[in-house]
């Protein structure tokens, strides 16, 4: 599962928000070290679009045409936070290297002149900047991000311009000193447009990358993560809630036996990021698998004997069960269900899952004209376990179970139940727990994603959620 990153980039650019009055399933939180880390990635984008920006012409006292920007450094460039749903950036110490073609005329007298055209190039340093930008919603319901009206003013403290290839350098470069202060007017002028060209570009290419919705791999089970409100913004974090939703994917509009109740706020500020999962969003991703019959793969009818001191035959419970001697010479056959999802619960104290399953037993051949249903029992289990990170995966395991076996009815008389409950005891932890074991054991994903990756998982069991903590990283800055 994306769960992690996914969250991490939400919670500052993307996903759509729902607009709804729904508890979140999942509740993240990005910290100033992750805003951060984001500001840094965000940077990093934006002066690679930069690369490529032409600056329109100048028409002054000289006129300034095919502007390159030859090479250019942001500098120091801070980012703070601040309610309701602003950034603020900052930059100090930045500096670009211009050049392109200039054109002036000397004039002597009115009836004697020179138009010169040269080479330029020029030195900008000491450039100052910064640039406001805002969250919010559109008619659609979907984030966006903008550059706050009149937020950018760009200041540079000194330019130094010089001209080439003309016989009147010399006193060309005395002339360009002296307009220096127009054309660093201007400069400033184009250097506002070309930063909120760039940021808006990046943070448009960033909300557009991240998925609301994305399907698991070899499930087909897909998991919606859209906001229900705007995140919260304040000048240390920015929290957000999202739906945390586990549906088919081929039935987006399925509805749930139960709701999402009031989910407890992430707790830490140590780390980049946090998310808390409650037991609501496990519980739909087990109710959906159980619904498209993913849990049907938990055990295979071909290994249910596998241990027992008996064959599953009429013949080798016959003396267990005494309604099987008369069909000894028919054939058994098996099936099992699950007649309602299991369910998981989150405490201090670690995860307990409950959950039953049917097993019914079948006849068929020997004197039997017909299949007969022999017997069917229900076995309710409550099993306790945990979860912890492995490697980039949440997992999950079971430790202690407890079950019992009841009758749901029965066509060839008495069923010992007492028996089969005391077999169940060494059954269960040698067929059934493995399986759940296995199937818990693929967890749930943290993939490095758009570069983005995780260090220093940490996972806490609390009431009704798991609490997950992690230090995000960008290969462009932390490479491991």
């Amino acid at each position: 599962m994306k769960t992690l990153l996914v969250v991490f980039l939400c919670g500052l650019v993307a996903c759509q928000a729902q607009g709804s009055n729904i508890n979140p399933g999942i509740k993240g939180k990005v910290t100033s070290s992750g805003i951060e880390l984001v500001k840094d990635v965000l940077v990093g984008w934006a002066t690679g679009w930069l690369e490529s920006y032409k600056f329109p012409d100048y028409d002054g006292v000289v006129s300034i045409s095919n502007v390159n920007l030859e090479s250019f450094s942001l500098g120091n460039v801070h980012i703070t936070t601040a309610s309701p749903n602003v950034a603020n950036l900052s930059l100090s110490e930045a500096e670009m290297h211009l050049t392109g073609d200039l054109k002036t005329e000397i004039k002597v007298f009115s009836w004697l002149s020179w138009e010169i055209e040269a080479g330029f190039s020029i030195m900008a340093s000491n450039v100052d900047g910064k640039l406001g930008v805002t969250t919010g919603l559109n008619e659609a319901g979907e984030l966006t991000l903008d550059i706050l009206e009149d937020s950018c003013d760009v200041k540079i403290g000194h330019l130094s311009p010089e001209v080439s290839k003309t016989g009147y350098d010399a006193l060309i470069n005395i002339g360009a000193k002296l307009i220096s202060k127009p054309i660093a007017d201007w400069l400033s002028e184009q250097a506002c447009p070309a930063l909120k060209l760039a940021m808006q570009s990046q943070g448009d290419k960033l909300i557009k990358a991240i998925p609301t919705t994305f399907e698991l791999p070899w499930f087909p089970v897909s998991i919606d993560i859209g906001l229900v409100d705007e995140p919260a913004i304040d000048a240390q974090s920015v929290a957000l809630g999202m739906k945390g939703i586990a549906f088919p994917t081929n039935n987006p509009d399925i509805s749930f036996p139960f709701v999402a109740p009031p989910l407890q706020d992430p707790s830490g500020w140590a780390k980049s990021a946090y998310v808390v999962l409650s037991d609501y969003s496990v519980n739909t991703f087990l109710y959906t698998s159980w619904q498209t019959g993913l849990l049907d793969s938990l055990a295979s009818y071909a290994d249910l004997s596998v241990g027992l001191p008996f064959k599953l035959t009429p013949k080798g419970l016959a003396p267990l069960i005494k309604g099987l001697e008369e069909y000894e010479n028919s054939t058994m056959k098996f099936g099992y269900e699950l007649p309602k999802a299991p369910t998981v619960e989150f405490s201090p104290d670690g995860m307990n899952i409950s959950g039953c399953i049917e097993l019914a037993v079948n006849l068929t051949g020997g004197k039997l004209e017909e299949e007969l249903e022999a017997f069917v029992l229900r076995l309710d289990l409550a099993v306790s376990g945990g979860v912890g990170v492995v490697g980039k995966n949440i997992t999950g395991y079971v430790s202690e179970f407890y079950g019992n076996f009841a009758l749901v009815n029965s066509n060839i008389g008495e069923v010992p139940l007492k028996l089969f409950n005391k077999i169940m005891k060494v059954f269960v932890p040698q067929q059934i727990v493995p399986k759940i074991n296995d199937f818990l054991e693929v967890g749930l994903v943290i993939p490095t994603y758009m570069g983005f990756s995780t260090s220093d998982e940490e996972i806490v069991i609390q009431q009704n959620s798991v609490e997950l903590a992690a230090n995000v990283y960008h290969e462009s800055f932390y490479p491991k």
